[in-house]
């Protein structure tokens, strides 16, 4: 549920307090922040950067602002982000990294903007997860090809743990669409 506005302005100001930022954000300032950035609030995420805030802190388990902005389409402020020196590759425990975000959301222009400022693609995250098995599994084919196209190792797999014990996902294994399963075999993906 959204703050009211007037929740948000009060956490806004105690995020900018003349006496600065505090080394760990109170679960309403991360939240706050988190609105901020969801919103693509750009001007107010980035004086928080420059005054001092770590950029690649987790926000309450929502990931990094650049993993945030990512998810929700902001290229302008993922941009910004980058420009401030975000880490394209740090990953979350939850949310992986910005392009694995990217990939949720179906967005190949950030996809792009991410690989162009040094995403490694074929990243695995602690959820197990590469950003092409995302795409694949998500049906995503535009991305999926951007991710072939560029490098993305179509045979990766990983050992994933889960609640039902180990399972072995991989772009082909996962993949929603036999579009994007005719696609892999076309690139070299074996079963």
């Amino acid at each position: 549920m959204k703050k009211s506005m007037l929740a948000l302005l009060v956490s806004s100001l105690v995020l900018t307090s003349a006496y600065g930022l505090e080394s760990h954000l109170s679960t309403e300032q991360s939240e706050a922040l988190v609105q901020h950035i969801e919103e693509n609030n750009i001007e107010f995420v980035t004086s928080i950067i420059n005054k001092g805030f770590d950029i690649n802190t987790d926000l309450e388990g929502d990931g990094t602002a650049l993993i945030i902005a990512s998810r929700n389409d902001h290229k302008t402020l993922v941009q910004a982000l980058l420009d401030l020196g975000a880490d394209v590759n740090h990953a979350t425990q939850r949310d992986g990294t910005a392009l694995t975000a990217a990939t949720i959301s179906n967005n190949v222009e950030i996809a792009k903007l991410l690989y162009l400022q040094g995403a490694e693609l074929d990243l695995i995250t602690e959820y197990d997860e590469t950003a092409l098995i995302n795409a694949s599994r998500y049906g995503h084919f535009k991305l999926v090809s951007f991710l072939v196209e560029n490098g993305a190792d179509v045979n990766l797999g990983v050992n994933a743990k889960t609640a039902k014990g180990i399972v072995y996902r991989s772009p082909l294994k996962n993949a929603k669409t036999q579009k994007i399963r005719d696609y892999l075999i076309l690139n070299g993906a074996q079963s």
